[in-house]
């Protein structure tokens, strides 16, 4: 099997790795909304505009986000802006009011919608029912639409946290607007879900190709089984834009991102390499896991928090753990768990450099980051286990699509080399046989003459019987002549080259090719097997490249010689003119392919002798020189 070049190889890495990036980036696209110019919620490191205050005494105490997050639940506060023109420029004519929580909008003061309706709220005297409960429309909120000459105007939003603290959902949107991003939404969890999917596939169709070849990778399925939660993950978000109750609406989807996190540390830990940091790691990582489970379990219940803040730092310490072990695994170069060190590191700096980088602009990502951060130990905060997961899941199949991928090379390697002896070997048989059919050929000739002979010799008996010595003599003289005409000198010395070179003679002889042989050899003592497979390759080539010119031009010419005990060989034919290389050595074509075994056989041979190779081309002729030792 032809290898490929190295420059060839990284070009194909890297056209795979563009071809797979716009692949993604087409359908990502339709994932993505520029949601930044459409929120009105105010963020924690900004209030986007918006006046935040709560009613002490009947007077407004204004707070800034972080204070807000701080508020009693169930406490009513408002947030207050004016809108802009370039709001009613822009077309938006509906506000978007999320129904996770009780809400009332005022405009200048006027009451224009509530999801209260046993309530009659005021400005800045607005008191929520103690239960409440949203539409039962999952991901869909409520639309509130503006009067055309909205701009200028104060609108006012009474809320309060209802079961989380949160920052409240405003969006400036139109029915248009609505729908995209719905589907952007949706779109954004059902991507995912599908791609993680399809690297499931993916990985198991390579596995089932190792399997097939001998080789069971238990923690390849570890991966893919990673991958498949990270799917069930994203429709288990999908289904908070769907409208109906789905596969993974269970009592069991609040374990889908422990199981996510959980799973690629398994994985990592099956390629620790010494075993005591095997078994230690897999103690750790057993015990958390269990107690993070329980911890999770009895999150489902009326717990307090602190217990889903343990859960998180159980993740941590699993997630530490690993990065310790593969540390000190680091210098008994254990590629794998150096890919996880290189990329996890990467997933780091690029989470610092984005935030130093938006803190140069509009800080909007730095902010979030610093949120995420605050929310680390919060236990019923799950964005940052889900991107840890994720993450993990990311290292994890980016290790086994590696090793797979090297062991499918393996595999072809052993396979090229396991063809390359079976066709050498093929090679050397047809030069053994073309021998012994030569040696087979002789021994006929040599039968047939005896019986020749003994014929002559009884007629020549006769004839003396007979007294006609006359007619004897010149019957004898007959079969002299006869017999002279079908003597074939040898073309060497030694049997094993003369072998081929007589085979080839005739061909050439049958083909209109002039072939001229200078072999001076004798009493040496040559090597048979790699000599006949020189001298056939190099005879076969020289033939195929004769067959193209006209009968006249035909000419091959071979010189062979012993000097400083060096065998040395010079193949001559003529050619065309024209010589096409592949990996430095002439190649030639056969029924539209392209061929160079001659030439590379012969390289091979000639180097396992320890010598060496060489052509070149002058006035019409192609010259191949071969010279080894005699050992």
């Amino acid at each position: 099997m032809e290898k490929i070049a190295p420059y060839l190889k990284w070009t194909l890495i890297l056209l795979f790795i563009a071809a797979a990036a716009a692949v993604f980036a087409l359908f990502g696209s339709y994932s993505h909304t520029d949601l930044k110019k459409l929120y009105l919620t105010p963020i924690i490191s900004d209030p986007n505009g918006w006046e935040i205050y709560v009613i002490e005494d009947g007077q407004r105490v204004f707070l800034t986000p972080e204070e807000l997050l701080e508020i009693d639940l169930k406490r009513t506060y408002y947030i207050s802006r004016t809108l802009t023109q370039e709001m009613r420029d822009s077309k938006y004519t509906l506000l978007n009011i999320s129904n996770n929580r009780p809400a009332a909008v005022f405009l200048d003061g006027e009451l224009i919608y509530t999801n209260c309706p046993e309530v009659k709220p005021k400005l800045d005297d607005t008191v929520f029912p103690d239960e409440f409960s949203s539409f039962d429309m999952r991901g869909e909120n409520s639309y509130v639409t503006l009067p055309e000459n909205y701009a200028g105007r104060r609108l006012t939003v009474a809320t309060e946290h209802y079961n989380f603290q949160s920052m409240p959902m405003v969006i400036m949107s139109s029915l248009t607007m609505g729908w995209y991003i719905h589907c952007a939404d949706a779109s954004s969890m059902f991507f995912p879900a599908v791609s993680f999917a399809v690297i499931a596939v993916i990985l198991f169709g390579m596995w089932l190709y190792g399997v097939f070849c001998g080789i069971r990778n238990f923690s390849t399925l570890i991966v893919i089984a990673a991958a498949m939660t990270q799917s069930l993950s994203y429709l288990r978000q999908y289904e908070i834009y769907s409208p109906v109750p789905t596969a993974m609406d269970t009592p069991f989807e609040v374990y889908v991102p422990l199981i996510a996190a959980a799973l690629p540390l398994i994985y990592f830990l099956l390629k620790l390499e010494k075993k005591r940091y095997r078994v230690l790691y897999g103690i750790i990582l057993g015990v958390t896991t269990v107690a993070a489970a329980a911890f999770q379990t009895a999150m489902m219940f009326d717990t307090p928090p602190v217990l889903g803040a343990i859960k998180n730092i159980l993740v941590y310490i699993s997630i530490s753990a690993l990065i310790v072990f593969a540390m000190l695994e680091w210098k008994s170069r254990n590629i794998d768990l150096r890919i996880f060190l290189v990329g996890f590191a990467a997933v780091l700096i690029s989470i610092v450099a984005l935030y130093f980088g938006s803190l140069a602009g509009e800080g909007y990502h730095a902010g979030n980051i610093r949120y995420v951060l605050s929310e680390a130990f919060n236990g019923y905060y799950s964005d940052i286990i889900n991107f840890l997961g994720m993450a993990l899941f990311v290292l994890s199949a980016i290790v086994s699509f590696y090793s797979l991928m090297i062991r499918t090379a393996r595999i072809q390697t052993d396979l090229a080399v396991q063809n390359e002896r079976l066709e050498q070997l093929d090679r050397d048989l047809a030069v053994q046989k073309q021998f012994y059919e030569a040696k087979l050929t002789s021994e006929k000739e040599i039968r047939s003459l005896k019986h020749d002979i003994y014929g002559h010799l009884s007629t020549l008996s006769l004839l003396l019987g007979d007294n006609k010595s006359e007619e004897a003599a010149s019957y004898l003289a007959e079969v002299v002549k006869l017999h002279g005409e079908r003597k074939s000198e040898p073309l060497c010395a030694d049997p094993y080259m003369n072998a081929v070179l007589t085979e080839y003679s005739a061909r050439c002889e049958e083909n209109d090719i002039s072939f001229v042989c200078h072999v001076g050899v004798d009493g040496q003592k040559l090597p048979a097997t790699e000599l006949c497979l020189i001298l056939n390759n190099a005879l076969e080539n020289a033939v195929e490249a004769c067959l193209k010119l006209p009968e006249k031009e035909r000419k091959i010419k071979v010189q062979a010689a012993v000097k400083q005990n060096r065998f040395l060989l010079r193949v001559s034919n003529s050619f065309n003119g024209v010589v096409r290389e592949k990996a430095g050595l002439p190649v030639t074509e056969k029924a539209g392919k392209e061929h160079g075994y001659g030439l590379l056989n012969i390289q091979r041979a000639v180097q396992r002798k320890g010598g060496s190779m060489t052509h070149l081309t002058e006035n019409g002729y192609f010259v191949l020189d071969v010279e080894f030792p005699l050992t």
